[in-house]
This record gives structure tokens, C-alpha cells and sequence, in this order.
């Protein structure tokens, strides 16, 4: 057979077999970061929510918490978690309630962890109860229920054992507890299911 500049037809097939492939290896990719990306795991009015509840506590008590989302994390969850939780401060507080909560969204894992004063008065089974009901409510996809929870959990805890007087609630200043390993969303395009 000579070569006459036409191309063999099953060539042709190939060619467009292989651009069809690369088009849906990019829609997949495409799906799966829109899939577990923060902007869907809370909606806009849920994130403002949060934000509003953690201040509240934070305003009023000595407990400082801080919820992470990872769109994706590959490795040891609790090794990241002990350096989000240093970045943030949380070691450095003199009351020692820092609690940090890191998300992991795409392999459905979070990690808890709780300073030394804040981890006494929980204790071992405390925090075990915790994790099982932020479990359950993460298998249900009830995201922002389970993170209420966890809120209200802690604050009653803090309110209990770590509250601040009335001059030090007028001098304490509102601080952004949620934070993303992206730029959290302008809109509600999130499911929050």
C-alpha cells in the first residue's frame, strides 16, 4: 500500500475515538471537583449560620473554634489536622479550649481535635459521642445539621466550664471561624445535603 495523503478510515476513527475519551475524562474531572467542592458541602445562608454561632461562643465563652474544609486531602487526616490546628492559633490560647474541626470532603473524613482544658472536661467518651453523631449526620449527608450539633455541644460545655464575665463579653471582637482551603462562595449554589 502507498501513501497517497488520505488518511486510512479506521485511523480517522481512531482519532475521534481518542478526542471523544479526553472530552469525557474532562467532564468527569469536571464533575468530580464540582461534587467536593466546599461551595457545595454549605450553602451561603449555612456558612453565615456557622459563622454566627462559632462568634457567639467564642464572644461569650473562652472557647475558640475553628471548622477547615479540605476539598481533598491525600494522607494522615489527624497530621493535618495538628498543623491546621497550630496554624490556627488554637495551641497558643491561655485557657487551652481551641477545638478545631477539618473536613476532608472528597474522602468523607473529618478529624476533631480538642485542646488540653476543653479535652478534661469532655474526656474520652465525650468526644467519642461527638465523632459518632458527626458521623451518622455526614453518612446522611446532613452536613450542616451534624456541624450544628457539634456547635451546640461545645457551646453547652463552654458556657458551663469556660464562661467569661460580663467585662470581658463587651471587650471581646467577632473573629471568622470558617475556613476553606478555596475562597468560600458569594451565593447559595450549595446543597448542603
Amino acid at each position: 500500500m502507498t501513501w497517497t495523503g488520505h488518511s486510512h478510515p479506521l485511523l480517522l476513527v481512531f482519532h475521534i475515538l481518542l478526542i471523544v475519551i479526553g472530552m469525557v475524562v474532562v467532564v468527569l474531572l469536571i464533575l468530580d471537583y464540582l461534587q467536593h467542592h466546599p461551595y457545595r458541602f454549605l450553602t451561603k445562608d449555612q456558612q453565615k449560620e456557622i459563622k454566627e454561632k462559632i462568634a457567639a461562643i467564642e464572644k461569650e465563652t473562652y472557647g475558640k473554634i475553628v471548622i477547615h474544609l479540605l476539598r481533598d486531602h491525600k494522607g494522615d487526616l489527624s497530621e493535618r489536622a495538628a498543623k491546621e490546628f497550630s496554624r490556627h492559633g488554637l495551641f497558643h490560647k491561655d485557657k487551652k479550649t481551641g477545638v478545631l474541626l477539618l473536613i476532608s470532603l472528597k474522602s468523607r473524613q473529618f478529624q476533631i481535635l480538642g485542646d488540653e482544658h476543653i479535652h478534661q472536661k469532655l474526656g474520652e467518651k465525650g468526644w467519642k459521642d461527638l465523632s459518632d453523631r458527626l458521623s451518622r449526620n455526614f453518612r446522611e449527608k446532613k452536613f450542616f445539621e451534624g456541624i450544628r450539633f457539634l456547635l451546640n455541644d461545645l457551646e453547652e460545655h463552654f458556657r458551663t466550664h469556660f464562661p467569661k464575665t460580663k467585662e470581658e463579653i463587651s471587650a471581646t471582637s467577632e473573629t471568622v471561624a470558617l475556613k476553606s482551603d478555596g475562597p468560600l462562595p458569594d451565593s447559595s449554589t450549595g446543597s448542603g445535603r
